[in-house]
C-alpha cells in the first residue's frame, strides 16, 4: 500500500466513514487556508505606502470569500451529517442532542478563543466560532422544515438586518473597523444579533441557505430533480451576483433614506445587502463548478488529500495559526512595552506578511500530517467529537 493510502485510511478514523463529496472538502480547505494567508497580512500589516495594493487585494478583494463560504458549507455539511445518520437509523431525539451538543460545543470554543487570543475584554466580540455554534444550535431546530419555508426564513433575516442595524445604530461601538463594545448585557446581545463582526444578523443566513442547497443538490434521491436543481443554482449564483452590483450602482445614486439602507456600499464588516447578495452567488458558483467538475465525475479522492487533511483539521488551524500572528505578537508587546497591542498591524510589510502566511500554511500541512497518524488526537475536532459521542454505529 502507497503512503498516500496509507494516509487515507488513518484519516477514516476522524472521518464520518461514509464518502465525503470532494467539492465541500476542497472548498472547506481552501476557505482555511484563505484565511490563514488574509489574517497573516492584515494582523501583521497596515499596509504600507508602497504596498497598499497588496493590502487592498489580500483585505477587500480574496478577504471577504472565505468565512461566507465556510458558513454556507457549515450549514451544507449538517444537510448531509443529519441525513446519513437518519439512514444509520438513530431516532430523531438522538441526532437532535447530538447537534445541539456538538453546536454548544463550538459555541464555547468561540468564546475561550476570543478571550484567550484577543484579550479578556474582547470575549464578546462575536467572531465566526459563535456564529457556526449558534448556527449549528438552530439548524437543527428547524432541519425539518420544507426547504422553502427555510429559504423564506433566510431572506427575511436578509431583509430586516439593515433596518434593524439602523434602528440600533449599528455604528456605535466601531472605531477603525475594529469592534470595541463595552461588556454589558444590552451591548452583549447587540453584538451577538447585528452589531458584532460575525452577528447572527444577516450571517446566519449563508448557513441555512447551504442547508437547503445541500438538501436540494446533493441528497435528493430523484437524480433528475438533482440534475433540474443544480441548473437552477447556477442561475441564482450568477443572477445574486449581477443583482449585488447593480444594486450597489443604482445605490450609488441615491441620498440618504430606506432605500439606501439596502442599495449601499459593498461593505463586509457590517455586511451589506449588496455585499451579501454578491457572497452568496460566490459560494453557488464555487460549490456548482466543483461538483460538476469533481463529485459528478467521481474523481478519486487520493489526488486531494491535502485539502481533506485541511478539512478535517479547519476548527484546529482556524485556532492555532491565531497563536503565533495575535497572541505571540501580544506577549511580546507587553513584555516589552507594557502595551499588548504594539504590534497589532504594525510587525510587517504587506508582502513580507504575504510570505509569513504562505510559510505557515506549508508548516501547517506537515503538521497535520503528522497529526492525522495518531489519529487526530487532542485536535479540536477530537475533543468535539470524544466529548459528544459521536453517534455511528
Amino acid at each position: 500500500m502507497s503512503s498516500q493510502s496509507t494516509n487515507l485510511s488513518r484519516i477514516s478514523t476522524i472521518d464520518d466513514k461514509e464518502q465525503r463529496f470532494i467539492s465541500i472538502d476542497i472548498l472547506r480547505a481552501l476557505s482555511i487556508v484563505l484565511m490563514v494567508i488574509i489574517h497573516s497580512v492584515i494582523y501583521t500589516s497596515s499596509g504600507g505606502d508602497y504596498d497598499q495594493t497588496l493590502y487592498f487585494v489580500v483585505n477587500s478583494a480574496i478577504g471577504v470569500i472565505p468565512a461566507p463560504l465556510f458558513v454556507f458549507l457549515m450549514g451544507m455539511s449538517l444537510s448531509i451529517m443529519a441525513y446519513r445518520w437518519k439512514q444509520l437509523g438513530l431516532s430523531e431525539s438522538r441526532i437532535t442532542v447530538s447537534l445541539i451538543i456538538r453546536g454548544f460545543l463550538i459555541f464555547t470554543i468561540g468564546l475561550v478563543f476570543a478571550g484567550a487570543v484577543w484579550g479578556i475584554k474582547f470575549i464578546f466580540i462575536w467572531d465566526i466560532l459563535t456564529l457556526l455554534g449558534f448556527s449549528t444550535i438552530l439548524l437543527t431546530l428547524i432541519r425539518n422544515w420544507n426547504s422553502i419555508v427555510l429559504t423564506i426564513l433566510a431572506l427575511i433575516i436578509v431583509l430586516v438586518a439593515p433596518i434593524l442595524r439602523q434602528l440600533f445604530g449599528y455604528p456605535k461601538f466601531w472605531e477603525y473597523d475594529e469592534y470595541q463594545p463595552p461588556i454589558v448585557l444590552e451591548e452583549i446581545i447587540g453584538g451577538f444579533l447585528l452589531n458584532g463582526y460575525f452577528p447572527v444578523l444577516p450571517w446566519v443566513s449563508f448557513a441555512i441557505l447551504g442547508y437547503v442547497v445541500g438538501r436540494f443538490v446533493l441528497l435528493n434521491e430523484n437524480e433528475n430533480i438533482r440534475e433540474r436543481n443544480r441548473r437552477v443554482l447556477i442561475i441564482f449564483g450568477i443572477s445574486f451576483i449581477v443583482s449585488g452590483f447593480l444594486a450597489f450602482g443604482v445605490g450609488s445614486l441615491l441620498s440618504e433614506g430606506f432605500v439606501k439602507a439596502y442599495l449601499m456600499e459593498l461593505e463586509f464588516y457590517h455586511l451589506s445587502f449588496t455585499m451579501f447578495l454578491i457572497l452568496l452567488g460566490i459560494c453557488f458558483i464555487l460549490f456548482w463548478v466543483l461538483h460538476i467538475m469533481l463529485d459528478l465525475k467521481k474523481v478519486e479522492y487520493r489526488w486531494f488529500y491535502p485539502f481533506r487533511v485541511y478539512s478535517l483539521f479547519s476548527l484546529t488551524v482556524y485556532i492555532l495559526h491565531h497563536i503565533p500572528i495575535v497572541l505571540i505578537p501580544r506577549i511580546v508587546g507587553w513584555i516589552q512595552f507594557g502595551d499588548d497591542y504594539y504590534y497589532y498591524k504594525n510587525i510587517f510589510s504587506a508582502l513580507e506578511g504575504l510570505l509569513i502566511g504562505l510559510t505557515l500554511v506549508v508548516i501547517f500541512y506537515q503538521l497535520l500530517v503528522l497529526w492525522n497518524k495518531f489519529s487526530g488526537k487532542f485536535s479540536f475536532e477530537w475533543v468535539i467529537r470524544s466529548i459528544y459521542k459521536y453517534p455511528v454505529r
